[in-house]
């Protein structure tokens, strides 16, 4: 699926899901999350494995 997002939106989104990624103890939510922020072209840079990894 494709979508198109403002700059803005992309922002808001990001600093959203970056939100969650500090708060979650769920490695599954961790790592979708963070292929998720990888798409959008933030780096996460850490210790979490990729989703396909798990």
């Amino acid at each position: 699926m494709k979508i198109e997002l403002t700059e803005e939106e992309v922002k808001r989104l990001i600093s959203l899901l970056k939100g969650i990624y500090d708060r979650s103890t769920d490695l599954y939510e961790l790592s979708a999350i963070k292929k998720i922020l990888q798409k959008l072209g933030n780096e996460v840079n850490d210790w979490t494995p990729d989703y396909a990894d798990l």
